[in-house]
């Protein structure tokens, strides 16, 4: 296949908001890429929603006609049944669209919603066997919904992922743990395409050994749930702040995202804490410009609900950045085939995160090759080599 011959369209249950999370920010740097390069595809239409009172700037200008945006217009009602009536609704007018253009191929983006809802829609309205369907794996749905309260529908839940999944064309996983989640679920494979980051713009970034050595900045960026270990950061910072009263002047621990209040509370009434809140990702580079170090405390579900899998688009910016790491020891932060670039920790051992907490504060000179070794190993995770791969598993599935 010629590589500018390649129509795809791009199904999102989002409004494409920027400081949402991993699959907006996906969806800007995919974009610039192939516009940029122009080589992979030569159309690319995209689903998502809107609602009436909030609208999103686009990722992605482009005066070449590459992309195209399909907006389906959404009622902002809340509430569990209207959430389940907004998606029926976006996959409905989705799947009737694409068989009006008789579009070959569907890339639904995460198994759920998305995945479920689409597959359902396209055999519902007869146009299956005529179009391409692959699913995107973003994370582990059952490592998600395990970190909810209520899963009375979970058992449904899962049952429709599963026949999702079998009937997909193409899986593609982000990450090398959740393909293996799935085969162990499911036996359902998939193709591993890992997330990506534009290295271009951590050329010549500030090298951490320019930052003042004597006022340490540990940041958590991230959601502010138990599930992505905001708790624990929490905990930890109590436990080194009545342990090392010393070092407590040294350091600000700084909360980057949206969540939990009392989370956020904690972050602006502690005295060596800040609230940063949303940070536009394209924004997010300047930001990590001011930090020595980043958590990365995502939990497995071993002993807990995990929150996901994947390779995290915060964990390759803090390695491009030249940053210290500081993970939990699990399988999300052990799939790396290199690990030489993370301090590990156990996971939910606050004191020992604690701990070290206080070994970076005192000496973080003794981290400098760590850090090092984290930005030389985020050369693996160019955007281009990720455009590259997605567009070779999806030439050789139409082949």
């Amino acid at each position: 296949m010629n590589k500018a011959t390649m129509e795809i369209n791009l199904i999102f249950f989002s409004n494409l908001d920027s400081s949402n999370g991993g699959v907006e920010t996906w969806l800007r740097l995919f974009l610039h890429e192939v516009l940029r390069g122009r080589q992979y595809f030569h159309k690319i239409n995209i689903y998502y929603y809107t609602t009436p009172s909030k609208q999103i700037p686009l990722p992605a200008d482009d005066n070449s006609n590459i992309i195209r945006y399909i907006p389906i217009q959404l009622s902002e009602k809340k509430g569990l049944f209207n959430n389940f009536i907004k998606l029926l609704k976006f996959h409905s007018n989705v799947a009737k669209a694409l068989k009006k253009t008789h579009a070959v191929s569907a890339l639904s983006l995460g198994s759920y919603p998305t995945g479920i809802f689409l597959a359902f829609f396209l055999n519902l309205y007869g146009i299956r066997r005529n179009t391409r369907h692959y699913i995107w794996l973003r994370t582990t749905l059952s490592k998600h919904i395990g970190t909810h309260t209520s899963r009375i529908f979970s058992k449904y839940i899962f049952f429709f992922e599963k026949k999702a999944l079998k009937d997909a064309d193409l899986v593609i996983s982000n990450g090398w743990d959740t393909r293996d989640n799935y085969i162990r679920e499911y036996n359902v494979p998939s193709v591993v395409v890992p997330n990506a980051i534009n290295l271009s713009t951590y050329t010549n970034f500030e090298d951490v050994r320019q930052l003042p050595a004597n006022k340490i900045k540990i940041a958590y960026i991230g959601r502010f749930f138990e599930a992505k270990g905001a708790h624990n950061f929490v905990s930890a910072i109590k436990i080194f702040n009545s342990h090392y009263p010393g070092l407590v002047d040294r350091v600000t621990f700084s909360f980057v995202g949206w969540g939990e209040e009392s989370i956020e509370d904690f972050a602006r009434t502690t005295p060596n804490c800040e609230f940063v809140g949303r940070i536009p990702n394209y924004k997010m580079h300047t930001y990590l410009a001011t930090i020595h170090c980043g958590v990365a405390l995502t939990k497995s579900g071993d002993d807990t609900g995990g929150g996901g899998s994947g390779v995290s688009n915060n964990l390759l910016e803090l390695m491009a950045a030249g940053r210290l790491i500081l993970a939990f020891d699990n399988i999300i932060f052990r799939q790396f085939p290199r690990q030489d670039f993370m301090i590990y920790v156990k996971e939910n051992d606050d004191n020992e995160l604690a701990r070290y907490f206080s070994q970076i504060v005192d000496n973080f000179q003794q981290y400098y090759p760590m850090a090092d070794n984290a930005r030389s190993y985020a050369m693996s995770f160019s955007i281009n080599e990720h455009v590259a791969l997605l567009h070779q598993y999806l030439a050789e599935d139409t082949n």
